[in-house]
């Protein structure tokens, strides 16, 4: 009997963390699907700078072509992996934009729980919520997701190699 409630105090504070790290998560997400619909909705492609030579090569990626030249100039002008992940967005769901844009909102959502166990781990768990909080609202997080590009996923995966550092 006597152990049954410290158990159940962990097991408490242990869910609420976790409910809080879902709250933070499906906000982060839903704000970053939200201006992502709406702005791809209002433009489209339009406004696209280096994300429409991604697209290019993905589909050339995806049709074979691994060594797309891209305009005047005779060779691949971006590194492969950005279009690696649109070929395989048009082979696994037939569509080159839409799941790179919702790839691009799940990891920059995710971010908000890298710098939250990253800064928890460093320094305390007031910085790591403060972190989490700011990347949930960051405007300028939110804006990468609107075209394809390489930044959400290099954001997300600066401050994931260092909370894997030893």
């Amino acid at each position: 009997m006597k152990n049954d409630k410290p158990y159940s105090l962990l097991a408490r504070i242990d869910s609420r963390r976790y409910l809080v790290l879902g709250l933070l998560f499906v906000l982060a997400l839903g704000i970053r699907l939200y201006f992502t619909w709406d702005e791809y909705q209002a433009y489209g492609t339009q406004n696209w700078t280096d994300a429409t030579i991604y697209l290019d090569h993905g589909q050339r990626f995806a049709a074979g072509d691994f060594y797309p030249a891209y305009g005047t100039y005779g060779y691949m002008i971006v590194g492969p992996v950005m279009p690696l992940l649109v070929a395989g967005s048009l082979r696994l769901f037939g569509d080159l934009i839409w799941p790179r844009l919702l790839l691009n909102c799940l990891l920059s959502a995710a971010l908000a729980l890298v710098l939250l166990r990253l800064k928890k781990w460093l320094i305390s768990g007031a910085v790591g919520y403060s972190m989490a909080l700011w990347s949930v609202f960051n405007f300028g997080l939110i804006r990468m997701n609107f075209q394809i590009i390489k930044e959400p996923l290099v954001i997300f995966l600066t401050p994931l190699i260092l909370w894997c550092l030893p």
